[in-house]
């Protein structure tokens, strides 16, 4: 027995009328050389094909849409202090020395489903309130916006510190090791002001496992802090492990070399807000 399409099919098959196609085939069906019969079998025309795409590409659309609103509601990544803290919302004015900066971030971002680059961007410097958080904070709201990936961002801090609360649960190994597991999987990860979570051992520990992994597994650590890392040299071994472990993990960009006009503006809207009061 065989099958295949009828070179001659009927003439009664109705067609598409936007793009012309068939909306049936038939199939002959031979036992030998004996002709058994004709079995009509509907077909998707390039219309409902693409249709079909169309529908395929949006259920994955939603698909990432819930995983990156998951990963933010566990990591109370939905502040609108963080959300609105995008390429588009920072101050060209009040801040154009940083503009070099601002670029480079942006460039990251863009690039970054197509590259998957393994090395991150760390923004360190002298000068409070100069935007490197509201930088990274960008990067990671357009690779979950755009990209459709999620990430994970916030302060360093506040990050182990629900780390911290999960593994001291009542589920503490399952949840403990899921956040964990987060951190050390996720496309993205931003740790913002990373040296004020220095003041204790376990957060020191726990800083330099994230970015050792992270490296290791290939996925990028982005990092702000007032601080420059490479001065940790004479300080507590436990910085000097970490500084050398961010050497190999991020491509350093010294705000204080870069834009070295770049101002607290942080402060002078602080001081407009107390002068309209």
């Amino acid at each position: 027995m065989s099958i295949r399409l009828n070179p001659n099919p009927n003439h009664d098959i109705p067609i598409c009328p936007d793009c012309a196609e068939p909306l049936y085939f038939d199939l002959v069906v031979f036992a030998g050389t004996m002709h058994e019969h004709v079995t009509r079998k509907p077909r998707a025309c390039e219309c409902e094909r693409t249709a079909m795409e169309e529908r395929r590409q949006l259920g994955r659309e939603e698909q990432e849409t819930r995983i990156v609103a998951a990963v933010r509601g566990r990591w109370q990544m939905d502040r609108e202090a963080l959300l609105r803290q995008t390429f588009m919302a920072w101050d060209h004015a009040r801040q154009p020395s940083m503009q070099t900066i601002w670029e480079k971030c942006r460039m990251w971002a863009q690039g970054f489903a197509a590259r998957r680059p393994r090395t991150g961007i760390l923004l360190a410097g002298s000068v409070n309130g100069t935007g490197k958080s509201h930088l990274l904070n960008a990067i990671a709201n357009y690779v979950c916006d755009t990209h459709r990936l999620p990430a994970v961002a916030g302060e360093t801090a506040k990050l182990l510190d629900i780390l911290r609360e999960a593994i001291r649960s009542a589920t503490a190994e399952a949840a403990g090791d899921r956040l964990m597991g987060e951190l050390l999987t996720c496309p993205l990860l931003v740790l913002n002001d990373l040296a004020a979570a220095k003041d204790t051992e376990w957060r020191l520990e726990r800083i330099f496992r994230i970015v050792s992994d992270r490296i290791e597994a290939g996925l990028p650590t982005c990092v702000s802090m007032n601080e420059n890392p490479r001065l940790w040299g004479k300080q507590a071994v436990g910085l000097q492990r970490i500084a050398s472990r961010l050497e190999e993990a991020c491509d350093f960009m010294i705000v204080d070399v870069l834009a070295p006009e770049a101002v607290d503006y942080r402060r002078i809207l602080r001081e407009m807000r107390e002068e309209q009061t």
